[in-house]
């Protein structure tokens, strides 16, 4: 194993940032990204387009070990739900899983028994880093990014879901990295395309968000990632994301609460940072704020440029040689615990089809009946229209192809889909058709928060409505005699659902 003191000034830098990359084939990858390789590369941060088959990241993975002096973090996005970077794997290939909402509706042996499957496939796949739990508190009704990503909308709740899910990854030797410190839960704005503002007093927000980080802090997660939220409770009148404030993660988080794992930044080219700091201030400033790695989606040459240059920052001393020592010892020795200079063991094979049928049995657990006016089981004999969204036109849904149709086994039976904002014209067609039919099943997505919707809801006749994100969906439905939440548009909520309305 190479120590702190055998590495280069350059090697250290590298070992700091974690990258991503286009394309899926080793021998067809970009010059940068095999130059970051060479220069002594911490990790990777793999995306649905990086990965189309167990196999090939199989293969891609191994071949990166191969060409490495240090081991990488293989890391990836794998929450379950919305977030699913296996996305373009074969159906038969991959699992399909619930949201951390759906999860939060059952109990702490299910939540286990989903988070050992996942481990499974990612220690299948190669994978050494999960960028989970989340442990935001999803407390704003109007958020727009985490939702049901989040595992309840209070801090006990999160508390009680997420922890068996960082346990969980620990007992599997892949590093869980809680998110996204110091809390998202209370935004409506997505960090992603600018920087989000908590206006909760501090006394409010240690209240409201702190605690399952706490929690999880005191229950050793060996990573945290921060969040690019501008936080006045913290940082006062001085306009700054928690990823590049001293007073967030120095102060507090590693004085304050006394911790002491890896502190890794969001993903540095979201609209936060790239909107509002170069690239090169902005990492600067996180380094000496205390982050320890630093996310970036792209391996460029621009990327690769402002590294070299980070080299000269420490060199004329913007950013001290101590503060680099300091978070690339932490990586080394986070990289031995999790027994990453042994050589990689991926899990050979698992049984798809047998170990799905556990988590479909835990998605008909999250499934919650709201309402039942003697609507529920359906009527067999009606003619049916149900009204969906369109996944195509929902973020990370656009591959998951199924339908509450394909697991509804009526006689007369017909599904039809609206954009996620439905225009004038296809709200006239969709009420025109539903004319013709006895019983009409309405699912919505984020309605609540999304005027075009509301506009259909309201110009339609349904005797059933099921909210697939957020129970925030369900004041509209006053009209309806069945009401149900599936926290999850994933296959498995879908067949949950459909069970749900055909035996209840």
């Amino acid at each position: 194993m190479k120590k702190l003191e055998d590495l280069s000034l350059r090697e250290k830098i590298f070992q700091m940032f974690i990258l991503g990359f286009e394309g899926d084939n080793y021998n067809l990858l970009d010059k940068n990204i095999i130059n970051a390789l060479n220069a002594g590369l911490g990790g990777i941060i793999y995306f649905s387009d990086n990965i189309k088959s167990p196999a090939q990241i199989k293969n891609l993975i191994t071949l990166f070990d191969k060409n490495v002096q240090l081991p990488l973090f293989h890391s990836i996005d794998q929450e379950g739900g919305q977030v699913e970077r296996t996305k373009y794997i074969n159906n038969n290939e991959k699992f399909h899983y619930i949201s951390a909402m759906a999860l939060g509706q059952t109990n702490v042996e299910d939540v286990t028994a989903h988070t050992n499957l996942m481990c499974n496939e990612l220690k299948t796949l190669g994978f050494n880093v999960n960028f989970a739990p989340v442990l935001d508190t999803n407390t704003n009704p109007i958020n727009p990014i985490i939702g049901i990503r989040a595992y309840a909308n209070t801090s006990e709740d999160v508390i009680k879901y997420s922890i068996p899910v960082m346990q969980t990854l620990k007992k599997h030797n892949i590093l869980a990295v809680g998110k996204h410190f110091p809390g998202h839960g209370d935004t409506c704005i997505d960090s992603h395309i600018e920087m989000p503002k908590v206006n909760l007093s501090f006394k409010d927000f240690e209240t409201l968000h702190l605690e399952p980080f706490k929690q999880a802090i005191a229950n050793q997660i060996d990573a945290l990632m921060i969040s690019h939220v501008y936080y006045p409770a913290f940082s006062g009148v001085n306009v700054e994301p928690a990823s590049l404030s001293k007073k967030i993660i120095t102060d507090y988080l590693i004085k304050k609460l006394n911790y002491t794992g890896l502190i890794i930044s969001d993903d540095m080219e979201m609209g936060s940072i790239k909107n509002n700091y170069s690239f090169l201030n902005a990492t600067i400033q996180a380094i000496n704020a205390g982050v320890d790695l630093l996310i970036f989606r792209y391996c460029n040459e621009n990327i690769l440029k402002m590294i070299n240059k980070l080299e000269l920052a420490v060199k004329n001393n913007e950013v001290s040689i101590n503060r680099i020592n300091e978070s690339v010892e932490k990586i080394l020795k986070t990289k031995e615990k999790y027994k990453l200079f042994e050589k990689q063991k991926f899990i050979e094979s698992i049984n798809i089809q047998q170990n799905q049928k556990i988590i479909d049995h835990i998605a008909k657990k999250s499934v919650k009946i709201i309402k039942n006016n003697n609507h529920l089981p359906i009527n067999k004999d009606l003619k049916t229209l149900i009204i969906s969204p369109d996944k195509k036109t929902i973020t990370n849904q656009e591959t998951d192809t199924s339908l509450l149709s394909d697991f509804l086994l009526l006689p007369i039976l017909k599904e039809i889909q609206y954009s996620l904002t439905p225009t004038e014209k296809q709200i006239d067609y969709i009420i025109d058709i539903s004319k013709a039919h006895e019983q009409i099943i309405f699912l919505s997505y984020n309605a609540h928060i999304i005027q075009a919707q509301q506009n259909l809801i309201n110009n339609l006749d349904f005797s059933i409505s099921i909210s697939l994100a957020t129970e925030h969906d369900n004041f509209l439905f006053n009209k309806a005699n069945a009401v149900l939440t599936g926290y999850s548009y994933k296959q498995p909520s879908l067949k949950a659902i459909a069970d749900i309305l055909m035996s209840s």
